[in-house]
């Protein structure tokens, strides 16, 4: 009941609470009177025109939309306006402009009609204000009526909210007793649970401890299980992946199986071919491969047999084949690619710092510093000439990523060998000047070239030294290289200068010049005559010598030091040509008058005189080398010679090859015969038995007589023991490994120990003589005997020979006197002993010039085994080998300059130069006979006129006249002549009777002997003391021997 009745109170107050809600709201809300006249009212304030009037319903539809507001107070009669007050009310403005404009005009033109129409109007106006007054009065007593009603549900409302705030207050009260009883319940039941419940928590925390305990434990489990699981998982995935891997792989080898024969056929046919084209052009590699086939040795026409084979042998086939044309003109680019190299290391290499005055400033100047070596030799009758150079080079094995450093010591490269017409120094000069010519055309025609090119006189300013052997026209030719090498550096740095905008200084210098050339051609009219060819011509000498004049000023105003540095210039000659001039020395004691013969002479006359005197040991080893090993294999006994060696001693040893020049070959054959002296003696023998006759030949009768002649022996065992003590440590040191390293102008010390050290033996002959010498103080270098057996052997023949310590001191003092001669390059105040050790490492040269010697032997060889050979194939192919480069080409060549060392090739090949060099050599021979024969023609006319004098003068034939009243010198020599043409050959030469009475005297002996031949007369002397001469009256004699024809004669 009392929950029913709370509902109930609780639903009255609400209903309640929504009537006061609607009670309010009626007594607040405004009439409907109040809208409407308010719409009356603006209707009314419009202009009484038909046209402006409202539609009708107007006010009536604005009506209910007014009543939904609110207002604050209750309409009143007072606010509602009258009809009056609205009709005295101004015209509101009409919106539409035009139409009041319109009204206006109408209203100033009807005026009659406005009054009368306003008088309606305000009739209407009045009416309708009055209707809308009384429908106002019934509205407000209709809400009266409902404001009442709603103040009696308000009092409703509230007598039943009183009820129900009365019953939930007794319902309040009721609940809160329950409450508490309830409470008092539970808090009993609570104190119960809460003593059970610690107990509880004790057992719950002993079970939770052991709980966990098993829960870890089963984690642990747990954990385990599932990285076994997961590891399982994986492997059995990757068994599974390998299981479809094997699947896949079984699947494609079934598919494969079915082809795989013809696969491998193929690749095997793939596999075994090798191509040496590609597209039809032969690759690089091949190129590269077929040289270096060459280098070793392989004949032009066996490189596609050889390389056939080759591949043969590696089980592969060759599909393409190069003939021989093919094979000549890949190495020919070899040639071409060594030669663009050589510039290169030119361009690249070591440059020196010197200081110098350029163009009027002070200037840093750079210059590659090299040295060059050259010798020379004759083949068939024609010269050849090898040369080599020495400069520092790239290491072109470097790694690729880095850029090729550099080596500390020079290098030697080969230059090639070259023809020359004759085998004077300026012909050798120009082929200096050909080669680098050549070497740089093609550098220059390179596309590595075309960065820095360079032309042959920056070569002239690089070289820095020269070696060669020791011969006049070497020395010669250094002298002319040097005056070329100065021209050079005077040309370039007068083109620098004229190439400079400084040109106020040699404006002198340049109209001299202009001058000089127009003056030359004989004026202005006869230079503007001359043909264009021919004014290029001079202006390019005239531009020549100015360009002199300006480089000589600009060197000369540089400094002492300046100048001895630019113009560093070392001449250093072979160490194997002073060692083998040295055995030739013994020649100046024992053969002076022949010595002295030989230098009056020419060449020719030289080497005969020479030859004439060679005898002793000397001779006797070339006769032995002739015997025992000719140089042509038609003759000698060289094959006898090994046979019958073999028996006696079990092995087999060549003769010294003195047949052929050939260094210490006679110190080696004098070895060989002292040390087997009676085996030879018993081969001779047996030479000459075998003969059907058995007698020697006279070579083999001398060599046969001379091993017994003490004399001859002597001699030997002297140059054994000079081998011993010099020549073999000497050249033990200077060819030693480290030759490539050794500088020739830092071995003065050494070159003046070997004279010491000769000194030493000359002052003490037992050093090397007595029974007691050792190499220790013996040998030059203290180091074991080059042949002990050899030294032994002259030890036993000693006692036998006693001359031999005379003989040995003789060759001595001729080895010392060569020494001196061949090392006067080293001495004190030269050029060698002047220079700085940095400005002899600028000129480093090797010691010997072996290299151009083995190069002309190699190229002899290569002439006697391929006479067709060409010098151009042979240089290539040399070049290519010894300058290694192969590795240049490999790091520096791109496709471009591959490209253009072809195409350089091919002009080469078209150039015909063996034809050119065959033609200069006709023409130096045509131009030498008609030289010959020009100068024969000069001499016979000039013989021809002498005859013609000596045929008209008159002959003094009375000898006392002749002594009394002697004519002049010039009638004296043509008489003497005239005896000499006649066939008196003991008239003296001219230059021999050099003062008149000398003249007189041998005129006069002239004449006897003429009268002697043809009728028998007395004798100067019976004549001279004869009663028949003249008396000759006392007084001075007349005569002139004052005078002469131009000279200076005294009695």
């Amino acid at each position: 009941m009392t929950r029913r009745k709370a509902t109930r109170s609780a639903a009255q107050r609400e209903q309640s609470a929504q009537a006061f809600k609607r009670a309010q709201a009626m007594r607040w809300r405004k009439p409907l009177v109040s809208q409407s006249q308010a719409s009356d009212a603006s209707i009314s304030s419009k202009p009484r025109d038909k046209r402006l009037r409202s539609p009708p319903g107007s006010s009536a539809a604005s009506a209910p939309k007014e009543t939904g507001q609110k207002s604050d107070r209750a309409p009143s009669p007072s606010h509602i306006p009258n009809a009056l007050t609205l009709s005295k009310s101004p015209t509101p403005r009409v919106s539409d402009a035009p139409a009041r404009s319109k009204s206006r005009a109408k209203s100033s033109r009807s005026g009659k009609k406005v009054s009368r129409s306003s008088k309606e109007n305000s009739a209407r106006v009045a009416h309708n204000l009055r209707h809308q007054v009384k429908r106002a009065q019934v509205s407000r007593g209709k809400a009266q009526v409902e404001v009442i009603r709603a103040k009696e549900q308000a009092a409703k409302a509230l007598h039943a909210e009183s009820k129900a705030v009365s019953a939930l207050a007794k319902a309040r009260q009721e609940t809160q007793c329950k409450v508490q009883r309830v409470t008092e319940r539970l808090e009993k039941k609570i104190a119960t649970l809460q003593v059970g419940h610690a107990s509880d928590q004790q057992e719950i925390a002993r079970v939770r401890a052991a709980a966990i305990d098993e829960v870890g434990q089963l984690c642990l489990e747990v954990k385990k299980l599932g990285r076994s699981l997961s590891d399982s998982e994986k492997h059995v995935e990757k068994l599974r992946a390998r299981k479809d891997a094997m699947k896949k792989k079984i699947s494609a080898l079934r598919m494969g199986n079915a082809r795989s024969l013809v696969q491998q056929q193929k690749a095997v046919a793939k596999a075994g071919r090798h191509c040496l084209k590609s597209k039809g052009v032969i690759n690089p590699r091949s190129r590269d491969m077929i040289r270096r086939l060459l280098g070793i040795g392989t004949a032009m026409t066996r490189v596609d047999e050889t390389v056939d084979i080759v591949l043969e042998g590696v089980g592969q086939q060759k599909v393409d084949s190069v003939d021989r044309r093919s094979v000549s003109r890949i190495n020919r680019e070899g040639g071409v690619a060594a030669n663009v190299q050589m510039g290169y290391e030119l361009s690249q290499s070591q440059s020196e710092l010197i200081y110098c005055l350029y163009i009027g400033r002070a200037a840093l100047n750079f210059y590659a510093a090299c040295s060059v070596s050259g010798d020379a030799t004759t083949h068939k009758h024609i010269n050849y000439e090898s040369k080599h150079i020495m400069l520092t080079v790239p290491d072109y094995n470097a790694p690729p990523s880095t850029s090729p450093p550099e080596s500390t010591v020079p290098t030697q490269r080969f230059l090639g060998i070259n023809t020359s017409v004759n085998h004077t120094s300026e012909t050798q000069l120009q082929g200096w000047k050909d080669v680098m010519g050549s070497i740089f055309e093609a550098y220059n025609a390179a596309p590595i070239g075309k960065k820095n090119p360079l032309d042959v006189r920056n070569f002239a300013c690089a070289v820095k030294g020269m070696n060669t052997d020791h011969a006049e026209d070497q020395k010669k030719l250094f002298r002319e290289f040097e005056g070329w090498k100065e021209i050079c550096e005077q040309e370039l740095r007068g083109e620098a200068v004229l190439r400079s905008s400084e040109l106020a200084d040699i404006h002198p210098i340049l109209w001299e010049e202009i001058a000089r050339v127009v003056n030359e051609a004989g004026g202005q009219e006869a230079w503007d005559a001359l043909p264009l060819d021919e004014k290029e011509k001079r202006n390019e000498e005239a531009h020549t010598r100015a360009c002199r004049r300006i480089g000589k000023e600009r060197l000369d105003a540089l400094t002492p030091e300046e100048r001895c540095y630019i113009a560093l210039f070392i001449w250093g000659g072979c160490c194997m040509h002073k060692e083998m001039n040295s055995i030739k020395g013994e020649g100046c004691s024992n053969g002076g008058d022949n010595m002295v013969a030989a230098a009056g002479g020419d060449a020719a006359t030289k080497e005969r005189v020479m030859e004439a005197a060679q005898g002793g040991a000397i001779k006797l080893a070339s006769l032995a080398g002739s015997v025992f090993a000719h140089k042509d294999k038609k003759k000698g006994q060289q094959d006898t010679l090994q046979v019958f060696m073999e028996s006696i001693f079990g092995y087999m040893a060549r003769f010294p090859d003195t047949s052929n020049t050939r260094y210490q070959s006679y110190c080696d054959a004098a070895a060989e015969l002292i040390t087997q002296l009676d085996f030879y003696h018993s081969f001779l023998e047996l030479v000459c038995d075998l003969k059907e006759k058995q007698v020697f030949t006279n070579m083999e009768k001398n060599v046969y007589d001379a091993l017994a002649d003490i004399p001859t022996l002597t001699e030997l065992c002297v140059l054994v023991i000079y081998s011993q003590t010099i020549s073999c440590p000497f050249m033990r040191d200077v060819c030693s490994p480290t030759q490539a390293q050794t500088n020739l102008l830092e071995l003065g010390p050494k070159l003046m120990g070997v004279i010491a050290h000769i000194d030493k033996l000359d002052n003490d002959t037992s050093l090397a003589l007595s029974p007691e010498a050792t190499y220790e103080t013996g040998a030059l270098d203290g180091k074991l005997w080059e042949q002990p057996d050899a030294f032994y052997a002259v030890q036993a023949l000693a006692p036998r020979l006693p001359h031999l310590e005379g003989a040995f001191r003789a060759f001595l003092k001729g080895a010392h006197a060569t020494w001196v001669r061949f090392t006067s390059e080293f001495d004190s105040g030269g050029r060698i002993d002047a220079a700085s050790p940095s400005e002899r490492h600028l000129a480093f040269m090797k010691p010997t010039n072996d290299d151009n010697e083995g190069a002309l032997a190699a190229f002899r060889q290569d002439m006697y085994h391929t006479p067709r050979l060409t010098i151009q194939q042979f240089n290539a192919t040399r070049m290519y080998r010894k300058n290694d480069t192969y590795s240049f080409m490999k790091r520096c060549f791109g496709p471009e300059d591959h490209r253009a060392v072809m195409a350089h090739a091919r002009m080469l090949d078209a150039s015909q130069i063996p034809q050119a060099e065959r033609a200069a050599q006709v023409k130096y021979y045509e131009e030498t006979q008609a030289q010959k024969l020009e100068d024969d023609a000069k001499r016979q006319a000039k013989a021809d006129a002498k005859n013609e004098t000596l045929d008209g003068i008159e002959l003094h034939l009375n000898v006392p006249d002749l002594i009394l009243h002697p004519p002049i010198c010039a009638i004296l020599d043509l008489e003497l002549d005239w005896h000499r043409r006649n066939g008196d050959t003991q008239v003296p030469m001219k230059k021999d009777v050099k003062h008149k009475a000398n003249k007189v005297y041998a005129l006069a002996a002239a004449v006897e002997r003429y009268h002697a031949a043809r009728l028998p007369q007395h004798s100067l002397e019976g004549i001279a003391s004869s009663s028949a001469l003249p008396k000759v009256p006392a007084g001075p004699i007349d005569d002139d021997l004052g005078g002469g024809s131009g000279e200076d004669y005294r009695c």
